[in-house]
């Protein structure tokens, strides 16, 4: 009896120690697969970008010979990060165990501490200045053209049809399709519905806002309700040249408040597509393909 349930014991215990290796594996499987997927994501949003941009040989030159060199200067700083990472690791190892007991840290850990964290902060601004400058001169070998797809291109995964192949570039069509709807409802029925038309359209954009935007609700549907007694208070001509700009007021509430700096946008896209790792191989099988 005593030998059985020794067996099953063991034979529990094995099972038990299977199932942490398989759940272990199968952690890393999963992992591997998700980053695969988010690469293939990756590499469609980029394919989607070039693809509106229609570049020039030269310019698929000019932003391959760039993306290079960015990749060369991250590189650069992972090494500069990886050759500090061991002291770096054993100081904050020493400060948790003072923390950890209650006593004060000693000054030389603190100055070794900041004296890493210095040199970690400038080695990533001279990546970083030196991406920057690489994109300002991508920026300057594109069209006025190109720039403005830049400016509004959304990486998405299925672009949307039409003459327009870069993206979600912002399209404000089916809104001002929409205005001009309300603006053919009789006064009277307006008046009566209005409120409920801006309570819709509020929790229409509220869905497609960015997660974590700080909006005042009330003060959301207000703004909306302005704008279609504007929309409403114009006659035809006035609205056909004014419609778009009141489509993108109209949604103003629901997107994020960008600073104002000129370009920094643009260059910040370049940054991360045009300068991205992902973009060499593509950039090269089309170079390539091109000799064929």
């Amino acid at each position: 009896m005593k030998k059985r349930k020794g067996l099953f014991l063991l034979s529990l215990g094995g099972i038990f120690l299977f199932g942490l290796a398989v759940g272990e594996g199968f952690g890393e499987i999963a992992r591997a697969r998700l980053d695969s997927t988010e690469q293939l994501r990756r590499e469609i949003r980029l394919l989607n970008l070039l693809n509106g941009l229609e570049l020039e040989p030269s310019q698929i030159a000019l932003i391959l010979s760039r993306a290079a060199e960015a990749k060369r200067l991250r590189e650069e700083w992972e090494r500069e990060v990886l050759l500090k990472q061991d002291k770096l690791e054993a100081t904050l190892g020493e400060i948790k165990k003072f923390l950890t007991s209650g006593r004060e840290i000693p000054s030389s850990i603190a100055q070794d501490y900041h004296r890493f964290d210095r040199e970690l902060k400038a080695a990533r601004h001279r990546m970083d200045d030196g991406v920057r400058h690489l994109a300002g001169e991508v920026r300057a070998g594109l069209a006025s053209h190109q720039l403005y797809q830049l400016e509004k291109f959304v990486p998405c995964i299925i672009p949307p049809k039409g003459e327009t192949r870069i993206g979600q570039a912002q399209d404000f069509t089916g809104l001002a399709a929409r205005l001009e709807r309300i603006r053919a409802i009789p006064s009277g029925l307006y008046e009566r519905r209005k409120h409920e038309i801006a309570w819709r359209i509020a929790e229409e954009m509220k869905l497609r806002a960015p997660r974590g935007l700080a909006l005042d609700e009330e003060e959301a549907s207000e703004h909306i309700l302005r704008t279609l007694d504007q929309v409403r208070s114009l006659d035809t001509a006035a609205f056909e040249i004014q419609k778009e700009a009141l489509s993108r007021e109209l949604v103003s509430p629901f997107k994020p408040v960008k600073p104002d700096l000129p370009g920094g946008g643009i260059t910040q896209k370049i940054e991360v597509f045009l300068l991205s790792p992902e973009v060499i191989p593509i950039l090269e099988g089309r170079i390539q393909s091109g000799k064929d």
